[in-house]
C-alpha cells in the first residue's frame, strides 16, 4: 500500500454467549504493517471470545510475526468473529515466511465466523480452529453480507480440525462452511501454496466432520467463488466436498483449480466418504480444472458426484418451483391453501393445493399437505487444458435416485440436459467408470477418459464443434444419444474406443450436418473401436440412426456424400445410390463393422436445433 492505514481497532473480548454485550478495547494499528509501531495488549484471556469490527462500528487487527511491531505474535481464544450488525470486520495474520511465524488458535468455542468483512492469512501465518468456520454466517441481523478470504503463501494455513468425541450433534470442529445462513457473496482465494483444510479428528467419525461446503445452506441470490491458484496451492477435505445449494433459488457456487493447484478429498468414513459433490436445486453449480500456464492442476476423489436431487416447498400456477425461503410460516393459516411470500398459492407437482396444517404438538410450526417434492438437481465438472481429475472410484453424471411419486417433475422443472462432465483441450480423467444417466452429458473436445464410458439414459458428445474424445476402456451405450458432428468442410467429431463398444436397443446415434454442404462429403472414420464392438437385441439402424440438421430445415436438404468410394444422394430426407437412383438397403447390425462407421442407411429425424 502507498499510504499508512490507520484504522479504529474495534476489539471485544467477549465471555459467554454470543448474545453478551461486548466491551470495546479501542486502539489506533496499521493493519498493513506499513512501520505502524504501537504496541498494546488485549484485555480478555484465552476462555474469551474475540470480536473485530461488528458492534458499535468497523474494526481491524493484524497480528504478525514482528514482536516490536505490535507485541503480538501469537493468540489463542474461544472465538473469533469478524464483522456484522451492518459493519465491516478486517483480520490479517501475516508471517515471516515460516509455517506458524504468526498463529491464531481457536479452541473449542464459537469457532470462527466472518460474518461481514475479510480475513488475510499470508507469508506463513497460521489460523487454526477446533470448532467450525463460517464464512457469511449472518450474525445478529439479517442484511445481506460480503466476505473475503485469502491464504496466500507456502506455509500459510486456514484449518478446522474436530476436537472433541461423541454423537454428530456433540462434537466440535471439522466442518467449513462457505454461504451460509442468509444471503452472502462470498470469495475464497488460495494462493501461492497455500492451503485451506477441513480435517477430521480420526475418533469416532460417523458423522460430517472433515468436511467442506460450498454454497450449500446460504439464502436466495448468494454467490461464492472459490479459487485454488498456483503450485502447491491445495483445498483438502477428509471426508467431503459439497458444491451447490439445496434449497434456493438464484445462487451460484463455482470452484476454480487452476495453475497446478490441487483439490484433495481424502479416502475416510462418513456419510459421503472421499465424496466430491456438485449439485444445485435452482442455482448453478461448477467447477473447473485448468492446468494452463502452471500445469497439473488436479482433483483428487474416491468418488464424484455431479447432479443429485433436492427439494422444494412447492409450485405456483404458472408452474414455477418455490424454495424454502419463500415461504414465511408465521403467514401459514392451518387448513388453508399455503402461499408463498409474495402471495402466490401453491400447489404440489400433480397441481393439487398445498393446504398448511400446524404441527403438534409444536405450535406455529407448519407443514403441508404432501410428501416432499424432490427436483432432479444440476452439476457441472469442466477439465481443461491439462487439468486432470483421478477418481478411484466412479463418476456419476445426473442421478436416477428420486421418488418415483414425483418424477414427472424432474425434467420439467429445469429442461434439457442437466449435469454434465466435460473433458476437452488435453484435460484428463481418469477413474473406474464414468456413469452418465438421465439428464447427464459428457462433452470432450481432444480430452482423454481412463475408465469404462457407460451411458445410461445421457448424451455423449466426443467433439467440441468438432474434435475427439479418446477412451481408455470400454463405450457401453445401453440407453442414450451419441452425437457425432461434421461440419461443411467435411471433418468430423470421432469417438476413439481402446476397449469394447457396445450399443443397446435404446441407443441412437444421432449424424448432425452444421448446413447444407455445398461439395460433396467425405465421411468415414466417426467411431473407431480397438476392441469387439456389438449391439443389444433390438438395435437396427432403421430405429436407432438418425440425421439432424443445426440450423437449416431439413425438408430442403439436397447434397451429395461419400463413404468408402460410394457416392450417396441425400434429398429431402430420402438417401439413394448417386449411381442407380434407387432407395439404399438398411443393412442389419451384423452387417456393420463400428470400425470406420459411415452414413449407411440413415434416416432423418425430425427436430430442429438452433445454429450453434
Amino acid at each position: 500500500m502507498s499510504r499508512i492505514h490507520k484504522l479504529a481497532l474495534s476489539i471485544a473480548a467477549i465471555g459467554g454467549s454470543l448474545a453478551a454485550l461486548p466491551t470495546y478495547a479501542d486502539a489506533i494499528i496499521d493493519p498493513y504493517n506499513q512501520g505502524h509501531t504501537a504496541v498494546y495488549s488485549l484485555s480478555g484471556d484465552q476462555d474469551d471470545q474475540f470480536r473485530v469490527g461488528g458492534f458499535g462500528g468497523n474494526g481491524a487487527f493484524e497480528l504478525n510475526s514482528e514482536s516490536q511491531t505490535n507485541g503480538i505474535t501469537a493468540l489463542t481464544r474461544t472465538a473469533l468473529n469478524i464483522g456484522g450488525s451492518g459493519n465491516s470486520g478486517l483480520v490479517r495474520v501475516v508471517g515471516d515466511g515460516n509455517a506458524g511465524s504468526a498463529q491464531i488458535t481457536i479452541n473449542p468455542g464459537a469457532g470462527i465466523r466472518n460474518v461481514d468483512g475479510t480475513l488475510q492469512i499470508v507469508d506463513g501465518g497460521v489460523v487454526h480452529s477446533g470448532d467450525d468456520i463460517y464464512l457469511g454466517q449472518q450474525g445478529f441481523e439479517p442484511a445481506p453480507s460480503e466476505t473475503f478470504l485469502v491464504v496466500d503463501g507456502q506455509g500459510s494455513v486456514l484449518r478446522t480440525q474436530q476436537s472433541s468425541t461423541g454423537e454428530t450433534w456433540e462434537r466440535d470442529g471439522g466442518r467449513m462452511y462457505v454461504g451460509f445462513d442468509g444471503q452472502s457473496d462470498n470469495t475464497v482465494n488460495i494462493l501461492n501454496g497455500g492451503t485451506v483444510e477441513a480435517l477430521s479428528g480420526k475418533v469416532g467419525d460417523s458423522g460430517d466432520d472433515g468436511s467442506i461446503w460450498l454454497g450449500v445452506s446460504s439464502d436466495e441470490g448468494s454467490t461464492t467463488t472459490v479459487n485454488v491458484d498456483g503450485e502447491g496451492s491445495v483445498l483438502r477435505a477428509d471426508h467431503y466436498i459439497e458444491i451447490g445449494n439445496r434449497t434456493e433459488v438464484n445462487t451460484s457456487s463455482l470452484l476454480n483449480v487452476t495453475d497446478g493447484a490441487r483439490v484433495e478429498v481424502l479416502s475416510s468414513v462418513g456419510t459421503y466418504p472421499g465424496a466430491l459433490v456438485v449439485s444445485d436445486t435452482l442455482g448453478n453449480a461448477g467447477v473447473r480444472v485448468s492446468g494452463a500456464t502452471g500445469g497439473g492442476s488436479t482433483i483428487k476423489a474416491e468418488t464424484i458426484m455431479l447432479g443429485g436431487r433436492g427439494i422444494v416447498k412447492g409450485f405456483t400456477s404458472n408452474g414455477d418451483p418455490v424454495s424454502y425461503s419463500r415461504v414465511d410460516e408465521d403467514d401459514l393459516v392451518d387448513g388453508q391453501q399455503a402461499q408463498d411470500i409474495d402471495g402466490n398459492l401453491l400447489y404440489d407437482q400433480n397441481g393439487n393445493p398445498l393446504i398448511a396444517r400446524e404441527e403438534e404438538p409444536f405450535p406455529d410450526y407448519f407443514y403441508t399437505t404432501t410428501a416432499p417434492i424432490f427436483t432432479k438437481n444440476s452439476g457441472n465438472l469442466m477439465v481443461e487444458n491439462g487439468g486432470v481429475v483421478q477418481v478411484s472410484g466412479d463418476i456419476e453424471v445426473s442421478t436416477d435416485t428420486y421418488d418415483p411419486a414425483v418424477d414427472q417433475n424432474l425434467v420439467s422443472l429445469q429442461g434439457g440436459q442437466q449435469s454434465s462432465l466435460t473433458v476437452r483441450a488435453g484435460g484428463t480423467v481418469n477413474a473406474a467408470n464414468v456413469v452418465i444417466k438421465e439428464d447427464g452429458r459428457l462433452d470432450g473436445g481432444d480430452g482423454t477418459i481412463n475408465a469404462n464410458v457407460i451411458v445410461n439414459g445421457g448424451t455423449v458428445a466426443p467433439g467440441d464443434s468438432p474434435g475427439t474424445m479418446t477412451v481408455f476402456g470400454d463405450f457401453m451405450m445401453e440407453d442414450g444419444e451419441l452425437e457425432l458432428e461434421l461440419d461443411p468442410f467435411g471433418t468430423s467429431d470421432l469417438l476413439d474406443v481402446k476397449g469394447d463398444a457396445y450399443f443397446g436397443s435404446g441407443a441412437l446415434i444421432s449424424f448432425m450436418l452444421y448446413d447444407q454442404p455445398d461439395t460433396t462429403v467425405d465421411i468415414g472414420g466417426l467411431i473407431k473401436v480397438g476392441g469387439n464392438s456389438s449391439f443389444g437385441d433390438g438395435f437396427s439402424v432403421i430405429d436407432n440412426f438418425v440425421f439432424d440438421f443445426l440450423g437449416e430445415d431439413p425438408v430442403d436438404a439436397l447434397f451429395d456424400f461419400r463413404f468408402e468410394d460410394q457416392l450417396y444422394n441425400y434429398d429431402n430426407g430420402t438417401l439413394a445410390l448417386a449411381d442407380s437412383g434407387g432407395p439404399v438397403d438398411v443393412p442389419e447390425p451384423s452387417t456393420l463393422g463400428l470400425l470406420g462407421i459411415g452414413l449407411i442407411g440413415l434416416l432423418q429425424r425430425k427436430r430442429w436445433y438452433a445454429k450453434l
